[in-house]
């Protein structure tokens, strides 16, 4: 089974800010973004992007007191509410342990009292809102010092926190990664532990008491471990896109899991992002990291080494303890895309693809049993990039934003999960049809009703396609004309061979193939159907006559070729030859000896004065 999705690229209007690891939140038609990082501070300014006219606005008419500026945090949205949780501040705390509401429809800042037992500092986590149990479900990350994996929950009618017991394999200790709900069960993907990258799936069932943690069995070719990804939820199927793999090289991959099934499907992009430009190794990028809340491993979604036992795990801004930053190494090699493929070759790679040779595949790691879909990606996506968002409008995924190293971004693109099916006319039409269909019913018996005797042989043709293509055989069928009547008609004067091409070209347009060249038998051939030409008033085959002969017009035929052009209103053949008799009357050789008695073309060419210059149907020469 195929699918197609395409990405597009809408037209932006408005202020577009520039911001990684920033908040996307969908309220009606309007896409809320608060914080993020933009390569110097961290943000609390927020912008409202209407997704109907894809115009930018800063929201300036919220009261109350907003959040500090930060990065890293989440945003979830319960009703008209708006949660926010934790996040990367830089400076104090480092990793906040607040959270905010804004009241979307009051459009007003809250910070709610503390009540029950919260979860304390947070960063790169996630959070999820539950409906059936008016939660949201908090899958801590890092606290400034920690990796952890520890699940708590946010009522969101009372504002009680509580640390949600669970039973089952709960997932290694992790930041970085992302998470989705369907239904009643919330998964967890990828991530980053303290040493490694992940591309694991862990499923909580939220309906069981208490909650259950498991591991499903995952079929299909799994994604490259990475964190900073999105993995968003979205008519019944996760969208996984983007994130740093090893090296902390980013993806700008689109990789879509099927609950249901508990499959990667196989996914084929036919066209590849332009390539963006090379980054080079700055100086200020290690502290440019260390602002955004990435200068100590345990929060880290950029690094894949492990730090040295002594090295700290907290930062500040303004010193970068960890010794190596990959992020650091990959500055120092250009940054690599593929180059722009097609639709048809990604097509046949996908007919082709086969689960005996996942080698070949995007994603080349240990599959269990085949992918149920196929999908076929068209149009030009986003960058590579991590820390970017993914907001689910309608049957759309909106990206916007991440970085790629030191390249902070803010574009925008639109995935289209289910696009419109085009409608195009490939099929040839009834024109098309006819002419390709006459070249063979020419000089055939099959529906003939006229038939030419040339040189006592038979020429089938048809009078209607005759008379739709000749002037002249459109009189000679009229009425009043002998030939109109007749099934046999004779055409004297005329070779076969150059009957039968004149025919040949009225039902394919196509002209003879001889070789012209005046020792060749198609030299003949072209002067006889020059002739033809014009008597049966086909002036496009002239021309194509005018022109073959124009290539041999030299001392040896001018003399013909020019009595030619004369007898038959060949005013193009005629102008070329005189343009040749007049320079080798100019050249210091000549064309002719002095005693050589001068032809009638000669005469023609030293006669003086325009007003002697010959005349010919079409114009003078």
């Amino acid at each position: 089974m195929m699918k197609y999705m395409r990405w597009e690229s809408p037209t932006i209007m408005g202020q577009t800010p520039t911001i990684k690891n920033h908040t996307a939140t969908l309220v009606d038609n309007r896409l809320y973004i608060f914080g993020g990082y933009d390569g110097h501070r961290n943000h609390s300014t927020v912008h409202v992007l209407d997704c109907d006219t894809y115009t930018w606005r800063i929201c300036d008419e919220i009261t109350g007191k907003p959040p500090a500026g930060r990065n890293g945090h989440t945003a979830t949205l319960a009703d008209h509410t708006i949660f926010f949780i934790g996040g990367w501040l830089g400076s104090g705390p480092l990793a906040a342990a607040d959270t905010h509401i804004l009241d979307v429809e009051a459009m007003h800042w809250v910070q709610p009292v503390p009540r029950g037992s919260p979860p304390g500092a947070c960063n790169m986590h996630t959070a999820d809102f539950i409906p059936r149990r008016r939660q949201i479900f908090v899958f801590r990350g890092g606290d400034g010092s920690n990796y952890l994996n520890d699940l708590h929950g946010l009522h969101v009618d009372t504002h009680e926190w509580l640390q949600i017991a669970t039973v089952g394999e709960s997932p290694v200790e992790r930041a970085n990664h992302a998470s989705a709900v369907d239904g009643d069960n919330l998964f967890i993907f990828g991530g980053w532990d303290g040493h490694k990258r992940l591309n694991d799936i862990h499923m909580l069932d939220t309906s069981a008491t208490p909650p259950r943690w498991s591991t499903p069995r995952i079929h299909g070719t799994l994604p490259h471990p990475r964190a900073g990804m999105t993995f968003t939820w979205l008519r019944e199927q996760v969208f996984l896109f983007g994130g740093s793999g090893a090296s902390t090289k980013c993806f700008n991959d689109v990789q879509i899991f099927e609950p249901s099934d508990m499959a990667w499907m196989d996914t084929v992009s036919a066209a590849k992002p332009m390539p963006s430009s090379i980054l080079v190794a700055s100086s200020s990028m290690t502290s440019s990291l260390a602002a955004e809340g990435e200068s100590f491993s345990a929060l880290s979604p950029e690094s894949s080494h492990q730090p040295p036992p002594s090295t700290s795990l907290r930062g500040s801004q303004d010193q970068e303890p960890r010794p190596a930053d990959s992020e650091a190494l990959e500055k120092l090699h250009p940054r690599y895309d593929s180059a722009d493929s097609q639709l048809e070759p990604a097509l046949s790679h996908l007919e082709g693809l086969r689960l005996d040779d996942l080698a070949s595949t995007p994603n080349p790691n240990d599959a269990h049993g085949p992918p149920t879909k196929r999908i076929v990606i068209l149009g030009q996506g986003p960058g590579r990039r991590a820390g970017h968002t993914a907001t689910v409008v309608n049957r759309r995924l909106l990206i916007f934003g991440g970085s790629y190293g030191s390249e902070y971004l803010n574009d925008f693109f639109v995935l289209d999960t289910d696009p419109t099916p085009e409608t195009r006319v490939t099929a040839k039409s009834s024109l098309q049809t006819l002419t390709h269909s006459l070249r063979n019913y020419s000089r055939s018996s099959e529906f003939s009703d006229v038939t030419f005797l040339v040189e006592h042989r038979p020429v089938h043709a048809h009078r209607v396609v005759l008379s739709a293509v000749s002037e002249r055989f459109r009189a000679m069928f009229s009425d009043g004309f002998r030939e109109s009547s007749e099934r046999e008609i004779v055409i004297p004067d005329m070779s076969h061979a150059v009957f039968t091409a004149m025919l040949d070209y009225l039902y394919t347009g196509q002209p003879p193939r001889a070789c012209v060249d005046a020792s060749e038998p198609g030299f003949p051939l072209f002067l006889e159907l020059l002739e033809c030409a014009d008597q049966y008033m086909l002036d496009h085959l002239k021309q194509i006559c005018e022109t073959r002969l124009a290539t041999v017009v030299a001392e040896e035929t001018v003399d013909i070729l020019l009595e030619a052009a004369e007898r038959n209103n060949a005013w193009q053949l005629g102008s070329v030859c005189q343009h040749f008799l007049r320079n080798c009357r100019f050249s210091a050789e000549g064309c002719a000896p002095p005693d050589h008695e001068p032809t009638l073309s000669e005469a023609v060419a030293s006669t003086g004065g325009g007003t002697t210059t010959p005349i010919y149907a079409g114009g003078a020469v």
